[in-house]
């Protein structure tokens, strides 16, 4: 019998455990490989809890154009933000969990200035975070993958940024 007792606690643990790494492996939280609209590596950005939203910001800058400085500042962004270092600059704000995704947030294009609303949710691996960028309603959007860092790469495939009706270009 306690045998019987010590493989079912066994078994019960396990499963806890399991369940635990699968939770944490579906939160947006961690290191993202952002692209541009061709699937160019553009930076990597940290997604992080505040409170009960998320937050975003620019941890790397990867592939700079040509003729860039090596510390790009945020020349464009208004108030607070304006003059920043884009590395180490706070993008995203304001996400909220709604059922499988978080939505209610703004990011901040830091080449431009611009502000745009946000939403984002994953995949069912928890490895690719689908970004949807939009002014007004979320259907006048775009949505990019990103790629979670140390995931396997999806960058050989084709970009697969999608249009107003959520379909492939």
């Amino acid at each position: 019998m306690r045998i019987k007792c010590n493989i079912g606690t066994t078994l019960l643990f396990s499963l806890l455990v399991s369940a635990s790494a699968l939770a944490t492996s579906m939160s947006p939280i961690g290191r993202w490989i952002t692209y541009d609209l061709d699937r160019t590596p553009r930076s990597e950005v940290q997604i992080y809890a505040t409170g009960n939203t998320l937050s975003g910001k620019i941890v790397k800058l990867l592939n700079p154009a040509k003729g860039t400085k090596l510390d790009p500042k945020c020349t464009n962004c208004e108030g607070a933000l304006k003059g920043k270092p884009q590395v180490g600059l706070v993008v995203i704000t304001g996400l909220k969990r709604e059922g499988d995704k978080w939505t209610g947030g703004k990011i901040v294009n830091a080449d431009d200035g611009k502000v745009y609303d946000c939403e984002i949710s994953l995949d069912e691996t928890g490895k690719i975070l689908h970004f949807r960028g939009y002014q007004g309603l979320p259907v006048f959007g775009k949505t990019i993958e990103w790629d979670r860092v140390g995931a396997p790469k999806a960058a050989q495939t084709p970009a697969k940024a999608l249009n107003k009706a959520g379909k492939a270009k």
